[in-house]
């Protein structure tokens, strides 16, 4: 096999895929400048002076949010002492926010000042200078020291990635497929992309490294996690055969090899608000079992709430990065403590998931819109796509074997006798809910929530939605329902008027009988 020749560090490929040139990738201007870094230095080491603090500037990280300056106090200085003077450095050094922590291995004190002026990190900062320690590796991003962070494929397993609206969840999923895009080989690593927003995914079908086409829909979202669930089956059965425990040595024992799948979400949050009870144990199966077969899960989400982030799915994922977050709340549902409140823009994260599992403060690589669609034409032009008929009909089969499942029931299954009257009230409400019809008609919550069931089955009610009510749906397909409603209201109302009628009352005429005997006893 020919092996085509890459740039140092960078990884070979077969020759049967053509990498994009690194050239399509931006690099970010020059940073803040010589002089101004000299004046804070000056201003930092005259401010301890002032309060008879001797200190030396050893080292300055110059970064594109945060610029880092090392210092070393003389001996007998306390730590406590450098960390009291914090809002006195501010004020001298004219900034809203700096941060002092001791660096313990380095033997210095940090203060980390934000930069007046955030500026963005592009992903050609770091693509192009990554070494080739780690196979099939992501770049998370760089740290304050400017050391690139990045991930091997198979050791992330599942990555959970959080932030409110604007903050750079989607921007940082499509630098994680560039990424693959340009140092993974299609034969060793497929893509499984999910965008029911409809936003962001749909322009990378066409590239080497869909296993699938980009899925928009949610019910076949739940066929894909489904395929996913036997497929992680089916890897362990193989893995048991051969002896082996993870896909590493599989692929080595072996002459057809097994790709790692990565299955990358976007909003994890609608999914769970659409299916709840299903898409959890789909998630929850499929993390907690996929590491040893090389299915890599990474989901992302701005719902940062316990009915998303469940206790179950932020335990079987070790590997959590997030964006600025609305409370301290909701920084500790995330990441276990407070901070990620108090980010930046431009990619500003906290991730937990490197050595030894410490919180990092890590700037997310960003990629423009423009550098994505001229790496898309690239690949498409000069490598062909091949997605996997045989996951295509898995999929297929899935859904046919649903909809067959759920034809039987309607078929089988008797109507409600109140659910005629139910399906009269929804002309007039907005959402019902299996408590609602309970406490409505005085019946027990099982029979309840069947005839929910049997309104879902007939498409007037929305879905599943966890402890949320099912909304009323096709408000216009009513107009039958409320013709036959006025029939059924006024007929009633004959029933009632002829009920009030008193020739219809049985004591009136017992009364009459009785009236009638006691007149011809007297006679």
């Amino acid at each position: 096999m020919h092996i085509k020749k890459w740039k140092k560090g960078r990884k070979k490929m077969s020759n049967e895929y053509k990498n994009p040139p690194i050239s399509i990738l931006k690099k970010s201007a020059n940073l803040i400048s010589k002089e101004e870094i000299t004046d804070k230095v000056n201003k930092i080491e005259k401010t301890f002076w002032t309060f008879g603090i001797i200190i030396q500037v050893t080292n300055v990280i110059v970064g594109r949010l945060i610029t880092r300056y090392c210092i070393r106090p003389k001996e007998g200085i306390t730590i406590s002492k450098i960390k009291g003077l914090k809002n006195d450095l501010q004020y001298s050094l004219g900034v809203e926010r700096i941060s002092i922590k001791s660096i313990r291995e380095k033997q210095v004190i940090a203060i980390d000042i934000d930069n007046l002026k955030a500026q963005k990190l592009n992903l050609g900062d770091c693509i192009d200078n990554i070494d080739n320690e780690m196979k099939n590796s992501i770049i998370i991003g760089k740290d304050i020291d400017g050391k690139i962070v990045k991930k091997d494929l198979a050791k992330i397993s599942n990555m959970l990635i959080t932030g409110t609206t604007g903050t750079g969840k989607s921007n940082l999923l499509s630098s994680f497929i560039i990424d693959i895009v340009y140092n993974c080989d299609p034969i060793e690593v497929k893509l499984i992309l999910i965008d029911t927003r409809l936003v962001n995914f749909r322009r990378f079908n066409g590239i080497s490294h869909l296993l699938i086409p980009t899925i928009t829909n949610v019910e076949e979202v739940k066929n894909a996690l489904e395929y996913l669930e036997q497929e992680i089956c089916n890897r362990y059965e193989m893995f048991e055969k051969e002896n082996v425990n993870n896909l590493d040595e599989y692929n080595k024992k072996t002459q057809v090899k097994l790709p790692e799948i990565v299955v990358i979400i976007e909003d994890f949050g609608d999914l769970m608000l659409y299916d709840r009870k299903e898409i959890e144990r789909y998630i929850l199966k499929i993390i907690s079992l996929s590491r040893a077969v090389g299915i890599c899960l990474i989901i992302s989400t701005a719902r940062s709430s316990t009915d998303i982030i469940t206790g179950e799915i932020k335990n079987n994922i070790p590997i959590r990065l997030t964006f600025k977050l609305p409370s301290q709340v909701d920084s500790k549902t995330v990441i276990d403590t407070k901070g990620a409140e108090e980010l930046l823009t431009c990619g500003d994260s906290l991730f937990i998931g490197g050595e030894g599992n410490k919180l990092e403060r890590v700037q997310t690589p960003y990629i423009s819109d423009e550098e994505i669609d001229k790496i898309i034409r690239f690949v498409s032009g000069n490598n062909e796509c091949k997605y996997d008929e045989n996951v295509l009909k898995t999929m297929k089969e899935i859904e046919e074997r649903k909809n067959n499942y759920y034809n039987e029931l309607e078929e089988d299954e008797e109507e409600d006798p109140i659910l005629e009257e139910i399906e009269k009230l929804l002309i007039n409400i907005d959402e019902i809910s299996a408590q609602f019809v309970q406490r409505r008609f005085k019946i027990g919550y099982n029979r309840a929530a069947k005839i929910v069931d049997q309104l879902e089955l007939k498409e007037l009610i929305s879905g599943y939605s966890g402890s949320h009510t099912r909304q009323v749906l096709h408000r216009e397909n009513y107009k039958k329902l409320e013709v036959k409603s006025e029939d059924v209201e006024r007929n009633v109302e004959e029933e009632r008027n002829q009920k009030d009628n008193i020739f219809n009352k049985w004591w009136f005429w017992i009364l009459t009988i009785i009236f009638i005997m006691i007149i011809i006893g007297n006679m």
